[in-house]
């Protein structure tokens, strides 16, 4: 049985679905040698010239001889673009390309590689496993020998052994150690948010290091960063390690969310901890069921908020309610009333980093927050 990094256990099953890409590990993990390790779940950041481009990796498994096949995995059905591609489109209209995913991974595992100073080249091999979809003939510019689609679904794994050349190659114990340290060195661990969906616990993936660093090495006054990306460019975890690195420097950090389920599966992040990451209608309630007298079932939650976060502001917040850094996550959705109450709570000369996709803007025409640096995240 394959080595499976992060390992599984612990998954909550529950909250699964069919031919997920837990799935997918575990089927391989089950049908490789131990000889082979399973990457799953990482994210690879690159930063050129002055823009940060991000990429995921659904699964990326290491050989004895270390050659690595990354897969892109697609769930549900798949379109076909005039010129043959297929691509995936979203409810909110996006179009996901998996060959320019696997392009765009395999290019920034290379120059990553390369910068390391790596010694012999990096063998990468790309996969495309389509669970659910069949591939038709429309799609002429797609390489089907390597893609799986649902009707090839049992042979997965034989494919990726081939890929892997496992009857074929002799193992290289030293290329192998060099690319597993790549892999693991390269990538900080960190908690993933798709993982705390399934499993509200703490779960570690790999996350490339070089973009914590370089927004660590700012300096600018006053401290207002804005984050703009759009949806998968890594806004969500960069927000926890953000929340993170404020509990390490010994600040009080407060991470709003508009989300509600959202912020109740982040919470594990700040147990145990000074911070508070919730949504704000659930922060308006933790503050005010002492110092007022309400009934949300008798109102509009709409007007009783409204009500409490304005009398939330007549009042001097006392200093355990007060933080040195405020972060909000999918601020595209916040209002002006957010925001102003969000401020009320903060200590002089605060830190303040607001992480938003306009593409997504779909609940509110925002706030007036003006940052001293923007940062711009290219997927």
């Amino acid at each position: 049985m394959a080595i499976v990094e992060p390992s599984l256990a612990g998954v909550d099953r529950s909250r699964r679905f069919l031919n997920d890409e837990i799935h997918t590990v575990e089927v391989l993990a089950k049908a490789l040698p131990d000889s082979c390790t399973i990457f799953h779940s990482m994210e690879w950041v690159n930063l050129k010239d002055t823009k940060a481009h991000f990429g995921e990796i659904d699964l990326c498994i290491v050989s004895p001889s270390g050659i690595t096949v990354t897969i892109e995995q697609k769930n549900g059905g798949l379109k076909t673009s005039a010129v043959g591609d297929l691509y995936k489109e979203y409810s909110t209209g996006k179009r996901s390309f998996p060959s320019e995913q696997l392009t765009r991974t395999r290019n920034a595992l290379k120059a990553l590689w390369k910068r390391a100073r790596k010694r012999h080249d990096l063998k990468i091999v790309p996969l495309i496993y389509l669970p659910d979809h069949i591939l038709n003939a429309a799609a002429t510019a797609v390489d089907e020998t390597l893609v799986i689609d649902a009707t090839r679904k049992d042979q997965l794994s034989k494919k990726v052994s081939h890929l892997l050349k496992l009857n074929s190659c002799q193992p290289d114990k030293e290329q192998k150690a060099r690319v597993l340290q790549f892999f693991r060195s390269q990538f900080t661990i960190m908690p993933s948010v798709a993982a705390l969906f399934s499993r509200k616990e703490q779960f570690y993936t790999k996350k490339q290091s070089e973009l914590t660093e370089f927004i660590n090495a700012l300096s600018f006054d006053p401290a207002h960063l804005l984050i703009e990306g759009g949806a998968g460019s890594g806004k969500t975890q960069i927000a926890v390690e953000l929340f993170q690195k404020a509990l390490n420097d010994e600040k009080k950090p407060l991470l709003l969310c508009y989300n509600r389920p959202l912020a109740k599966d982040l919470e594990v992040v700040a147990k145990n901890t000074i911070g508070v990451i919730t949504n704000v209608d659930r922060f308006v309630d933790e503050y005010m069921k002492t110092r007022a007298i309400y009934d949300l079932a008798e109102e509009s939650s709409g007007d009783v908020f409204g009500k409490l976060k304005y009398l939330a502001q007549t009042e001097t917040v006392e200093k355990d309610w007060q933080f040195d850094v405020l972060i909000i996550d999918e601020a595209q959705d916040f209002t002006e009333e957010n925001f102003q109450f969000a401020l009320h709570f903060l200590t002089p000369n605060s830190d303040i980093i607001v992480l938003k996709d306009n593409q997504q803007n779909v609940y509110s025409n925002g706030f007036d927050f003006k940052p001293t640096v923007s940062l711009r995240l290219d997927k």
